[in-house]
């Protein structure tokens, strides 16, 4: 992606909110691709909520300072975002990710040491309301 110097801050926000559309829609092909000819049932909410947090990514609030990254053990990358892998929804430039249960510790330590709030922890409710809009 070009710089905000070589764009100009307008062109620059939208050119980084496309690319998080783009990924995101990549992400969803290539898991429908890959599950596709897998014989796989659908999981219950319940089920999700039991072996994993919800967790929501603001890729336009970062400061990029590289303490979410060190704290958690590189499950944030110097961006503040969580791996591609665990996110499964883009609504409102808010990035859905679901975070396995083994990998919880990592993630808190990541959001106690970011200075904004770009990243955390959200109820299961939150993404009730929003598909239901």
């Amino acid at each position: 992606m070009p710089t905000l110097d070589e764009l100009g801050i307008d062109a620059f926000v939208t050119a980084k909110r496309d690319s998080y559309q783009r990924a995101t829609e990549s992400i969803r092909r290539k898991r429908f691709e890959l599950l596709r000819g897998v014989a796989t049932q659908p999981v219950k909410l319940a089920e999700v909520q039991v072996l994993g947090r919800l967790l929501l990514y603001e890729p336009m609030e970062t400061v990029s300072d590289g303490a979410a990254e060190a704290s958690s053990r590189g499950f944030f990358d110097a961006e503040d975002a969580p791996p591609w892998d665990t996110w499964f929804w883009l609504k409102e430039s808010t990035i859905f990710c679901w975070v396995p249960e083994s990998l919880i510790s990592d993630a808190q330590a990541g959001i106690d040491a970011n200075p904004v709030d770009c990243i955390r922890w959200a109820d299961w409710s939150k993404l009730s309301a929003l598909i239901n809009r």
